[in-house]
């Protein structure tokens, strides 16, 4: 169950069923959200995976260190009541 509140008054209570079923009537918001994790955490990897082959990892670290902080999942609320997301 996800409980959540926004910055005006009022607390949400979702449970699954009330996500699984939003979701199940959004197709392209789910196929969006999912392109643009994979997409920011494959160039994450592959600039990790680029820095190993190429000897590079030690001298990277700084600048991968700053990638990473960028490469952010957030976790939206469906109900459109407007609140703010829940970044990890």
């Amino acid at each position: 169950m996800l409980t959540h509140t926004n910055t005006h008054t009022h607390t949400h209570t979702h449970t699954h069923t009330h996500t699984q079923a939003y979701f199940s009537r959004h197709p392209v918001v789910v196929l969006r959200r999912n392109s643009e994790v994979v997409s920011k955490l494959s160039s994450f990897v592959l600039a990790i995976l680029a820095d190993w082959k190429t000897g590079q990892w030690e001298s990277n670290m700084p600048m991968r260190a700053k990638h990473v902080r960028r490469v952010r999942v957030c976790i939206k609320c469906v109900c459109g009541c407007g609140c703010a997301p829940v970044c990890v």
